[in-house]
């Protein structure tokens, strides 16, 4: 189960909101609490890939996000992108690309702006499989 901070949701969604002319990205930053994983941060990345289809991340940029969340005692949680024109569902593409197999996917579908959602996933062996997502105060 991975649950998500107020304020966290709503600074990935408005940065997902203002990114219009690519596919808006980046990683979560959060800690482990009892059986729970808990993200506190957001870190909007640059998509490398300036494109609306896809992402990919800067070297340099990831390492500087991380290195943020390291020194704000903060840990890589997962990956964050958008969709804006589809569901909150991973494409086979990003299930492929996924290399991150104790970190969560998080998918958010503004294909209706006024009703976003946002569906996490944890991808291993070629599958994405749901995960629990909470967004709590």
């Amino acid at each position: 189960m991975l649950a998500m901070k107020q304020e966290a949701y709503r600074a990935l969604l408005a940065y997902a909101l203002a990114c219009t002319e690519e596919m808006a990205c980046g990683i979560l930053g959060g800690k482990r609490e009892g059986g729970r994983r808990v993200v506190y941060r957001v870190c909007p990345l640059p998509n490398a890939a300036h494109s609306r289809e896809r992402f990919s991340f800067d070297r340099t940029e990831h390492s500087r996000a991380v290195s943020d969340l390291t020194g704000e005692r903060l840990a890589a949680m997962g990956t964050w992108f958008c969709h804006r024109d589809s569901d909150a569902a991973m494409t086979a593409y990003e299930i492929q690309a996924a290399h991150d197999r104790d970190g969560s996917y998080l998918v958010l579908s503004l294909r209706d702006p006024a009703q976003p959602v946002l569906r996490s996933y944890r991808v291993w062996g070629g599958r994405a499989d749901g995960e629990e997502l909470v967004i709590e105060d």
